[in-house]
C-alpha cells in the first residue's frame, strides 16, 4: 500500500477522483488545475474538459489505447504537474529579474535627473559666479599698486660703448685646452 500511497501523494491537491470505466474496461482520472496552467492531449492520452471558471478547470484524463493504463494516466498527469511548476518558476525568476531591471533604470534615471538639474543650476550659478571673480579680481588689481620696472636698456657713458659683460672663466678646462697648455 505504500507504493501506490507515495504515488498518489505527488498528485496531492490536483487529483478529485479515479474512477473505473467499466463499460469500456479502463480507467479515468478527474484532475483539478488551475486556469493558467497548460496541457494538451497526447495520441496515447487524451484529456477532456468537463468544467471550467476563473479560478480552476476540472479536467479528465483518460486513454482509449489499450496498452495504456492506469500507471501511464498517473505519470501523465505529473508531467502536466512538473512542467508547470517549472513554468511558474520561470516566470517567477523572469519577474524578479525584471524587478532588479526596472530599479536599476529607475536609478539610472534619477541620477540622470539630478545631473540634469544640477547642470541647469551651476550654469547659470557659474556665470553669475565668473562675473563676480571678475569684479573681485579688478578690485584687487586696484588695491594693489604696481612695482616699478627695471630699465632694461644699457646706459651709454660719455660716447663709449657699452662694455659687454664679461664671461667668468669656466675652470674647468676642455681636456684638448689642458694638452696644449701641457705641451706648449
Amino acid at each position: 500500500m505504500g507504493t501506490i500511497k507515495k504515488t498518489l501523494d505527488k498528485l496531492d491537491g490536483k487529483l478529485l477522483s479515479i474512477e473505473r470505466n467499466t463499460e469500456e474496461g479502463k480507467y479515468e482520472l478527474k484532475i483539478g488545475l488551475p486556469a493558467s496552467w497548460v496541457f494538451k492531449s497526447t495520441d496515447y492520452v487524451g484529456l477532456e474538459e468537463i468544467a471550467k471558471n476563473k479560478d480552476g478547470v476540472l479536467l479528465k484524463v483518460f486513454s482509449d489505447d489499450e496498452a495504456v493504463c492506469i500507471d501511464d494516466l498517473i505519470e501523465f498527469v505529473k508531467v502536466i504537474i512538473d512542467t508547470n511548476e517549472k513554468i511558474a518558476q520561470k516566470e517567477e525568476e523572469y519577474n524578479k529579474l525584471m524587478e532588479e531591471r526596472k530599479k536599476q533604470l529607475q536609478d539610472e534615471f534619477s541620477k540622470y535627473e539630478e545631473e540634469l538639474d544640477q547642470l541647469r543650476e551651476k550654469s547659470f550659478k557659474s556665470m553669475t559666479d565668473e562675473e563676480e571673480e571678475e569684479d573681485d579680481k579688478k578690485k584687487e588689481e586696484k588695491k594693489k599698486p604696481t612695482p616699478p620696472k627695471p630699465p632694461k636698456a644699457r646706459i651709454i657713458r660719455e660716447g663709449k660703448p657699452p662694455e659687454k659683460p664679461k664671461k667668468e672663466k669656466d675652470d674647468s678646462d676642455s681636456l684638448e685646452e689642458l694638452e696644449n697648455k701641457l705641451t706648449d
